[in-house]
């Protein structure tokens, strides 16, 4: 399928300029790309495009969408016993304006990519309720693919919120002051930089 012109001007005649993963990263400082993984997603396929004359940008979005439900599957089963509930909820998911847009535009790229991460965050901070030797890899995992979540798209930036009070509601643990200081010192360091390049661009 042809991309849309928007799509086209703004994202992939930019990234086709680059010519190179490694002449991206030589000037992320210059040009202050704020979607690196996202970026870094559409270069390997552009390369792949002029290896096998074919575009998988389209079918890429499909696969973060499918890649999503069997996430939020996952989560949702972790805390509803309902199948029925469950089979609703990712149905409306599924057929959300946000996302059936989103897989129809290489621009929504980073927002599939973005929910992706943070649903697999999210669910490493519903692991936590596992056996104590477990708890701090998965919260450490959950921050890693927060992280990552930031690289592609500021959608979810507020995530540590709730994961703050999720945190807070479920844990025991002695360490449980520790990792809510270490949620929102993330927090603060992920978000005040954002608001302030917001702020300050034209």
């Amino acid at each position: 399928a042809p991309i849309h012109s928007i799509d086209q001007l703004q994202i992939i005649d930019p990234l086709i300029g680059h010519g190179s993963v490694g002449h991206y990263f030589k000037t992320i400082a210059v040009e202050k790309s704020s979607h690196i993984l996202r970026d870094l997603s559409l270069l390997v396929e552009l390369y792949i495009e002029q290896q096998i004359a074919f575009k998988p940008f389209y079918l890429t979005n499909l696969l973060l969408w499918l890649a999503i439900l069997a996430v939020l599957n996952a989560a949702l089963k972790l805390d509803l016993s309902s199948p029925r509930t469950r089979y609703c909820l990712l149905f409306l998911v599924a057929l959300a304006p946000a996302f059936t847009h989103s897989i129809a535009q290489v621009s929504g790229r980073g927002l599939l990519m973005s929910c992706l991460c943070i649903l697999i965050a999210t669910y490493k901070m519903q692991r936590m309720s596992s056996p104590t030797q477990e708890r701090a890899r998965h919260f450490y995992e959950a921050l890693f693919f927060y992280l990552a979540s930031l690289l592609c798209d500021y959608t979810f930036m507020a995530w540590p919120l709730w994961a703050i009070w999720y945190l807070n509601k479920t844990s025991k643990s002695q360490a449980k002051n520790f990792r809510l200081t270490a949620l929102a010192l993330v927090l603060l360091f992920t978000t005040l930089p954002i608001i302030s390049a917001s702020l300050s661009s034209p």
